[in-house]
């Protein structure tokens, strides 16, 4: 799901960057994923559509199953002016157990 932000963010298509640097939340629990803007200007519709295209329509029903990570895992994105993205994880190994570049 964060390729599908970057992706969107070089693309243009989606139009998710905005004048100013803003930051997303993507939250996946037992019960569902949910994107949240907690920074900025709020693209979170257009940042749905990208993940719709991108992750499938279903994205926001994907759960966590295992509590290797414990009850939920987070990506805080950030979407600077010129279109680069920046993620965070929490817990902050989840990068290197998913060898995500």
């Amino acid at each position: 799901m964060v390729t599908g932000v970057k992706v969107a963010a070089a693309d243009g298509k989606y139009d998710i960057v905005a004048d100013v640097e803003s930051t997303y939340t993507l939250a996946m629990t037992s019960t569902g994923t949910a994107l949240t803007k907690t920074e900025g200007t709020d693209k979170s519709a257009a940042i749905k559509s990208a993940l719709n295209e991108y992750a499938g329509t279903n994205w926001e029903k994907t759960t966590l199953k295992s509590k290797a990570w414990g009850n939920e895992f987070k990506a805080v994105i950030k979407i600077a002016p010129n279109g680069s993205v920046t993620v965070t994880y929490t817990p902050e190994d989840l990068k290197n157990k998913v060898k995500e570049d």
